[in-house]
């Protein structure tokens, strides 16, 4: 247990008693002891400074026997001997000096605060909060270990979240700056979670919004079992405000067993970086992973049915249905426009080559697709067609193969994480967005998504992304069975007028045939320009776009009302 050295400075006796009785007991259960130096002058306080080692943290009271504010003087001469000492001024006579907290702070105080707020237990700055912030401030300045941190050396993902956040790989006999901010801000996050000192061990998840990391951290304390955790980190603190506000709203609809709910507000560490934590379980990987790993085919279309057949089923509530205009669902924004009309200039002669795409003539194509990023419509017989209404429902809002986790063990069960997104949409954003994911990034990964070749056959594979349209696509080799991906794909596609609830939304047939091949063109086209896809893959998102908005437009033409 660390020892650590505290100094209290108040003129009340009785006052430095209770402070140094309370706060032993609160700091025993974050793993730690305290040898006091109490003082009850300035000029006896500032001795025994100069004189030992320096102190990890003091209390000083403001205003001491005098009228002067010589609680100051103490301060000047703990931040002289050592900068990184944890420094708190209190006072009980704010009202002889408004302009304290200030001061205090000029002066080189860590924080300022009123004194009765270490006896409210209702406040942020009581005893036990502030046993935790001295020990945050000690791990994060590197004066006290809280623990060892592992993580795999053979593990590009959590090599390059550490690398980026300033850990020097040249020495590897110890922790540089990115496991130490990545070691603090789990600290922070899961205070409640660990008492005395634990070892993390990270791992790397997947890239979040706004240039955020999310990790998974293994917290293991002596004598207790394990307990897993998913952390995510960044810069941007606003976002990370926005993401739990947002994840608290859509935990009032999805189960606890459905989304990892969010175990704290944000918190921030020196360097800049704020993070918010999650409980997960240890075996939990991202779907994307756990696809590629080839799990039994049936297992994976069971995790399909579990996620859209039971998980999501409360975003089709029939509170949560809200009509809007086809012209609020069809329209595009300013970026999805200029990204989609970049990707048809680059890639127009890139498909016709006979070494590439060897699509023909494109024109008709890419026509369609731009004019419908342009308009918000499609090139109908009879535009007053679109002048309807489409049902949105609650929306998870970015359900992507990596905003997915899978628990393994013995039965394979989903879990989602990261509802930053969350909102209404139209009743088929979520699904489209997850199968076009899967269907681009993870079936038929590696060298065939590199090759041209595999286009002809992805393509007629893309229009089996519909439950009525069975398209041309092959069947398997008989060589290579059905695998995980087009497994988990066909049981969400063949059951989703059953996963989508239709007759709940009381769509019929007509209508949501033409909107789901809509929604999945929208989102091929808004997947296709991102970084991720290789060339092939961006070529094949844009060709199935069209595709899917030219049987759209079919069906709107022959629809009898």
């Amino acid at each position: 247990m660390r020892q650590l050295r505290g100094l209290l400075v108040d003129d009340d006796e009785e006052t430095l008693r209770v402070i140094e009785e309370t706060l032993d007991l609160e700091f025993g259960t974050v793993g730690c002891k305290v040898g006091w130096t109490p003082c009850t002058g300035a000029g006896e306080a500032r001795r025994k400074i100069r004189r030992g080692d320096p102190f990890d943290f003091a209390i000083i009271d403001f205003f001491l026997r005098s009228n002067e504010q010589d609680g100051l003087a103490v301060v000047e001469e703990l931040h002289r001997r050592d900068e990184r000492t944890f420094i708190l001024v209190v006072t009980s006579q704010y009202e002889r000096e408004p302009a304290f907290v200030e001061e205090a702070i000029q002066a080189g105080a860590t924080h300022a605060i009123v004194r009765s707020e270490l006896f409210n237990n209702a406040h942020q700055w009581k005893f036990g909060m502030l046993a935790k912030r001295i020990r945050e401030h000690l791990a994060s300045e590197g004066l006290i270990s809280v623990g060892k941190v592992t993580y795999d050396r053979g593990d590009p993902g959590i090599l390059s979240v550490l690398e980026g956040l300033g850990e020097d790989f040249t020495d590897a006999g110890e922790s540089g700056r990115g496991v130490r901010i990545v070691q603090n801000l789990a600290m922070k996050c899961l205070a409640t979670h660990h008492l005395g000192e634990a070892d993390l061990h990270l791992s790397y998840l997947a890239p979040g919004r706004s240039g955020a990391h999310i990790c998974r951290i293994d917290l293991s304390v002596q004598g207790e079992p394990t307990q897993s955790f998913v952390l995510k980190f960044g810069l941007d603190k606003a976002a990370l405000h926005k993401e739990r506000a947002a994840n608290r709203q859509a935990g009032r609809i999805l189960s606890d067993q459905t989304l990892i709910s969010v175990l704290c507000d944000v918190q921030s560490e020196s360097s800049g970086y704020c993070a918010i934590a999650a409980r997960t379980v240890e075996t939990a990987v991202p779907l994307r992973r756990w696809l590629l790993e080839r799990p039994d085919p049936a297992q994976a279309g069971d995790v399909a049915a579990i996620l859209f057949g039971e998980q999501l089923r409360n975003l089709f509530r029939p509170e949560m249905h809200e009509e809007r205009p086809y012209s609020a669902w069809l329209g595009s924004s300013a970026l999805y426009r200029l990204r989609v009309r970049d990707a048809l200039d680059r890639y127009r002669e890139v498909v016709r080559d006979p070494l590439a795409g060897n699509l023909g003539d494109v024109e008709e194509r890419w026509k369609l697709i731009a004019g419908f990023v342009d308009t918000g419509a499609l090139p109908v017989d009879r535009p007053e067609r679109l002048n309807g209404n489409a049902v949105f429902v609650g929306s998870f809002g970015d359900l992507h193969s990596s905003n997915v986790l899978v628990q393994t063990g013995l039965q394979a069960r989903p879990v989602l994480v990261d509802a930053s997104m969350y909102g209404r949409a139209h009743w088929g954003m979520d699904s489209a967005r997850l199968l076009v994911d899967l269907f681009l990034r993870v079936r038929r990964a590696g060298v065939p998504a590199m090759l041209w070749s595999d286009l002809g056959e992805s393509l007629s594979a893309a229009r089996t992304l519909c439950p009525r349209c069975d398209g041309d696509a092959p069947a398997p080799d008989a060589s290579d069975d059905e695998t995980a991906v087009d497994a988990f794909i066909g049981r969400a596609v063949i059951n989703l007028p059953e996963f989508l609830q239709f007759d709940t939304l009381r769509l019929i047939e007509g209508q949501w045939h033409w909107q789901w091949h809509v929604a999945l063109a929208k989102e091929l086209l808004r997947q296709a320009p991102h970084s991720d896809l290789t060339p092939a893959r961006t070529a094949l998102a844009l060709a199935a776009a069209a595709e899917h908005l030219g049987i759209a437009t079919t069906l709107l033409n022959n629809l009898v009302y």
